[in-house]
């Protein structure tokens, strides 16, 4: 057995995780819009609240694209796990390793082929 590429067992830990992060970031994104639109609803009694609710509704905008963002990649992790290709990376087609996988499962780069850090990539 390949110690770098996760085992049946590993794959199936991974699909529950997968599957319970998508249900996360589905929560996330429904009480962010959730949010945002009681934000745009209140009244705005004076210039300070009007720039107030502004800066709040860009930072659940910007919650909402990260979790929709998350939930993008998760979903497309789940469809590799369905298709055979999970572990695989999707730039140069080299195993991505098991360890890698197991702490990010929605990545879909192996460590060569992932932007640095400063890019923000996974």
């Amino acid at each position: 057995m390949n110690n770098d590429f996760p085992s049946q067992d590993d794959r199936e830990a991974l699909r529950h995780d997968l599957a319970a992060r998508a249900g996360l970031w589905r929560e996330r994104i429904a009480a962010a819009e959730s949010s945002a639109a009681d934000l745009r609803a209140e009244c705005d009694l004076d210039a300070a609240d009007s720039g107030a609710k502004t800066t709040s509704l860009e930072e659940e905008h910007a919650r909402t694209e990260e979790a929709r963002s998350l939930l993008e990649q998760t979903l497309a992790a789940i469809g590799r796990l369905d298709n055979g290709t999970f572990g695989i990376c999707t730039s140069c087609g080299t195993p991505i390793g098991r360890e890698r996988l197991m702490a990010l499962p929605h990545t879909e780069l192996c460590v060569n082929c992932r932007p640095g850090p400063a890019h923000g990539g996974t």
